[in-house]
């Protein structure tokens, strides 16, 4: 697993890793909005954190929107060696 997040983090995501992903969030959006008591949750929860309707309704075009530079930044950010932890639970 740690190779993978290495990988990630020093050379970002392809051209297809970055569509299957987009795919798949949207997939999920549109399954998850199904649910009337879903989506009522979910956009009480963005409320009562700050954001406005528009967030929620602007889900998919902000996923469809993300780049692979995006995705390299967030990547060299946050899934570098210093932000690695191993976890053991007894």
């Amino acid at each position: 697993m740690k190779e993978i997040i290495n990988e990630v983090a020093q050379n970002g995501i392809t051209d297809e890793e970055l569509n299957s992903a987009r795919n798949y969030l949207i997939s999920v959006n549109r399954f998850d909005s199904e649910s009337l008591a879903f989506r009522a949750s979910h956009i009480a929860n963005l409320i009562s954190l700050g954001y406005d309707l528009d967030f929620y309704l602007d889900r998919e075009s902000r996923i469809a929107a993300t780049s692979k530079d995006q995705i390299r930044a967030l990547a060299a950010e946050w899934l570098g060696q210093e932000n690695h932890y191993t976890h053991v639970l007894v």
